[in-house]
């Protein structure tokens, strides 16, 4: 066992018992650090790797060289080292780049860059200097925008403070109120198509101003007005136009000639129009029921309320005492089980 003292660090050597011989003097011998000079120096993994006792320590060439030679020691001396740990130790010493090398330039030199461009990471948490009530982005630098211009001054929820004005109730709004069906009808804008007369006027050659609201008063207007002339002459969009103008035997041929050259291409254009005849049968025979209520042998099948009568509350309430006193009466006149046996048996007479 030999002990060398080397500054503020004291090593222990374990010669395996003859290391007063190999060291050459008295094995609790010290050095002082001051007076080592520089020789050969000693690798960490050749003196771990060595399984032959410790020789005598030469001169060491300096104090760094000391700290790393103590610092393997130590570590061979408390845990067995495996021939994989040297082998891994020994590329980390291979696979270490030179310091001056232009890789580590360029790795420098990009850092430096991203840095420019990034700038210094942020910090997480609150700003230095904050208080309750106050901006994140105002303590960093950065002031929010402007807040925005509202149209109206928006009031709180449930608040109750006026706005313009008036003041907003709380709750559930209330819906509009349903409007009759006169109110309906009084209130609707209905677009309807218009089915102009084309017929050109013989003398100033202008066209009839009147509008038909479907294409069954069309054809009466035309027969009716325009078709009562002596002779008959078409005088509708182009057939005005002839010279000399053609001239119909009767009635039925100039009707066939409205329908084939003008009135079929219009109803093909315009449609039919609306039709509003319902309401004028029915005012002919007010009191003809309709024909849903029959079946296909013209027998009625479902009641009409055409007749029906409405009950007022007096009158239900009238109807059910009517009721209950007949139904009081049928329990108090039901025969008894054994009157029923004979009214069942038919045997009334004749029995006890």
């Amino acid at each position: 066992m030999a002990t060398v003292q080397v500054g503020e660090y004291e090593m222990i050597f374990d010669h395996g018992g003859s290391g007063s011989e190999e060291m050459g003097g008295d094995a609790s011998s010290r050095l002082d650090a001051d007076n080592l000079t520089e020789l050969t120096p000693i690798v960490a993994s050749d003196v771990v790797a060595s399984k032959e006792p410790m020789l005598r320590p030469e001169v060491l060439s300096s104090k760094q060289k000391l700290s790393n030679i103590s610092s393997a020691l130590t570590s061979s001396y408390q845990t067995p080292v495996s021939e994989q740990d040297l082998e891994m130790d020994r590329g980390r010493l291979r696979s270490r780049p030179p310091t001056n090398s232009t890789y580590s330039a360029e790795v420098t030199e990009a850092l430096a860059r991203m840095d420019q461009e990034v700038g210094p990471p942020r910090k997480r948490g609150r700003p230095k200097g904050w208080k309750p009530g106050m901006s994140y982005a105002e303590m960093r630098g950065n002031p929010p925008p402007p807040p925005r211009k509202s149209k109206k001054p928006l009031a709180k929820s449930g608040s109750g403070t006026p706005v313009n004005g008036e003041t907003k109730k709380r709750g559930r709004p209330h819906k509009d109120l349903t409007f009759s069906m006169r109110e309906t009808y009084l209130k609707s804008t209905p677009n309807y198509i218009s089915f102009g007369c084309g017929w050109h006027d013989e003398v100033t050659s202008d066209i009839c101003p009147a509008e038909l609201q479907n294409m069954e008063t069309l054809r009466r207007h035309i027969y009716f007005v325009h078709g009562d002339m002596d002779p008959l002459i078409c005088r509708w969009g182009k057939c005005a136009k002839q010279e000399p103008p053609t001239e119909y035997v009767d009635e039925d041929a100039f009707r066939l000639h409205m329908e084939e050259a003008h009135l079929e291409s219009y109803m093909w254009h315009m449609g039919d129009g609306i039709q509003n005849n319902g309401i004028w049968t029915l005012k002919q025979d007010p009191n003809k029921l309709p024909d849903y209520l029959f079946d296909k042998d013209g027998n009625q099948v479902t009641p009409s309320i055409h007749d029906q009568q409405l009950e007022d509350h007096a009158g239900m309430l009238e109807r059910k005492r009517k009721l209950r006193e007949i139904r009081r009466l049928a329990e108090e006149n039901a025969p008894t089980e054994k009157e029923y046996l004979k009214q069942i048996l038919g045997l009334s007479k004749g029995l006890p």
